[in-house]
């Protein structure tokens, strides 16, 4: 470390802090070990823990390295975890953000013409986030929202583009293009079509079943593929560093695993390389997966007539997906379909949830929980792979909420539904935080078993009140704090919306 040549300290002086609590121990990349040896590091973390129990210890991983160990090796530290930024937050990292550049652009200087500049210009950054509802969801994300000041700052006269097929693409040509042009920053990617290949690669990883990461190896495999379908030169393992060194519109998720910065960029890039290849029908055989829509309503938005498409919908019994396009995109199209998905509107609204009463006629209950989930996120204009924040619950309209909550009810005889849940979760104290009533909620619900909370997919289904859960679990787990608040939060909703 810079600075300690020649300390020289005490013998046993670490052990003596570590026994005495005055030490906090910093361990950061628990995904970055080798996974055949991570087993190994988490007993020997275990044990340290037990010896020096008055140590505060922090140990950092990506979730998915932690949670694929075996569960009699993970730590017995509570778990914490990063959670999207709200508007309190996301003030402080603009503020920071540009007081950092603008004192970096000034040879360091700190004087009150700078640090204004910067004020002015997080000022009107926030401005701009706060006026548009899809700008708000993306700066909930830090590595998005430190794309979009990047952005900002790069084009400091113009407003950030209303559509996000434009913001996309500015991001794109600032992280790939203007950026390492303007600083100089040793790269490779200003030789290449770099954009171009990441749009093959996007689309590839969507049509293999949708892989969201990927490992390495494969990674390497098939941007060897496409450089030499391209006519590059660069080789895969260089154009790799560069792109998520450089670009950061690729990063690395785990150690030898590899994802886009965020999943609406994946599908911006696969819907733009469909449209630059005129593969439009390929999204024909799409139109009822689900999982497709943000790739198709994208797509939908960079086509110049969308007239073809809207109606290949029609054609298709696709009258939902139809009306999101029209209302998505901004180009014209024939009056006459235009006068045809006007008429749709009503009938759509009621469609939204005859694949949720299906399900849940068919006593298909986790099925009908996944789809309750899908439709409360795109309730909220939220995407596949994204969840629904405090705010996003405190704001929920309460007719989707008594609508869903009623087909439940209805359909279980009363067994489940969030009115259901509410008047358990009344009885045993309401919590908000962890403690024995949240337990106590658990137990009632089957949510735990034998003090062990259950993972989803051991649920029983069987306890009165144990379904909807729609938690997005991947990053929320019944036993989090934030899973506690995240449930009160939707009751208390429930309260208000007098349901």
């Amino acid at each position: 470390m810079p600075g300690t040549d020649g300390l020289q300290l005490p013998s046993g002086w670490a052990e003596r802090l570590l026994k005495r609590g005055k030490a906090i121990v910093l361990l950061d990349g628990f995904d970055e070990v080798p996974a055949d040896k991570r087993s190994l590091l988490s007993q020997w973390i275990e044990q340290q823990v037990r010896n020096y129990p008055q140590t505060i210890v922090l140990l950092t991983s990506r979730p998915k390295a932690y949670f694929t160990e075996a569960k009699a090796d993970h730590i017995a530290l509570p778990t914490i975890w990063v959670e999207p930024f709200d508007p309190e937050r996301q003030q402080l990292f603009v503020h920071r953000w540009y007081r950092c550049r603008e004192v970096e652009a000034n040879s360091g200087r700190e004087t009150a013409d700078v640090i204004q500049q910067a004020q002015e210009s997080a000022e009107e950054l926030l401005a701009q986030i706060a006026a548009r509802p899809e700008m708000k969801d993306l700066a909930k994300i830090p590595l998005l929202l430190n794309l979009i000041a990047s952005f900002h700052r790069d084009n400091p006269q113009a407003r950030l583009p209303r559509r996000r097929v434009d913001l996309y693409q500015g991001i794109c040509n600032l992280q790939l293009k203007d950026r390492p042009g303007a600083k100089d920053l040793e790269t490779k990617l200003l030789e290449t079509d770099a954009q171009k290949i990441l749009q093959r690669l996007a689309l590839a990883m969507l049509c293999n079943n949708r892989e969201r990461d990927i490992d390495r190896a494969v990674l390497l495999g098939r941007l060897e593929q496409l450089l030499r379908t391209e006519n590059e030169a660069l080789a895969a393992e260089d154009f790799l560093e560069d792109v998520v060194r450089v670009s950061e519109l690729l990063i690395e998720k785990d150690a030898d695993t590899y994802e886009f910065a965020h999943w609406s960029f994946q599908e911006y890039l696969a819907a733009r390389e469909i449209w630059q290849e005129q593969q439009e029908s390929l999204l024909y055989e799409k139109f009822a997966d689900k999982e497709w829509k943000p790739t198709i309503l994208l797509y939908a938005a960079l086509v110049k007539n969308p007239s073809t498409l809207i109606q290949a919908m029609l054609d298709r019994q696709q009258a939902d997906l139809a009306y999101d396009c029209f209302q998505e995109t901004t180009k014209q199209i024939t009056p006459e379909l235009e006068q045809s998905l006007k008429s749709l509107k009503p009938a759509v609204q009621t469609s939204r949830y005859v694949q949720l009463e299906a399900l849940l006629q068919a006593k298909q209950w986790r099925e009908a929980d996944q789809e309750t989930e899908r439709l409360m996120l795109t309730t909220m204009n939220k995407e596949e792979g994204q969840w629904l924040d405090l705010d996003d619950l405190r704001n929920f309209p309460c007719e989707d909420l008594r609508q869903i909550d009623d087909l439940w009810v209805t359909h279980s005889k009363g067994k489940f539904g969030f009115t259901v849940q509410k008047k358990i979760w009344e009885e045993c104290g309401s919590p908000t935080d962890y403690n024995a009533d949240w337990e106590k909620f658990g137990d009632r619900v089957g949510w735990r078993k034998e003090g062990e909370w259950l993972s989803y997919s051991n649920l029983l289904i069987k306890s009165t009140g144990e379904l909807p859960v729609i938690m997005g679990w991947l990053k929320i787990r019944f036993e989090e704090v934030v899973g506690v608040r995240w449930k009160g939060v939707l009751f208390s909703r429930v309260q208000t919306c007098r349901l």
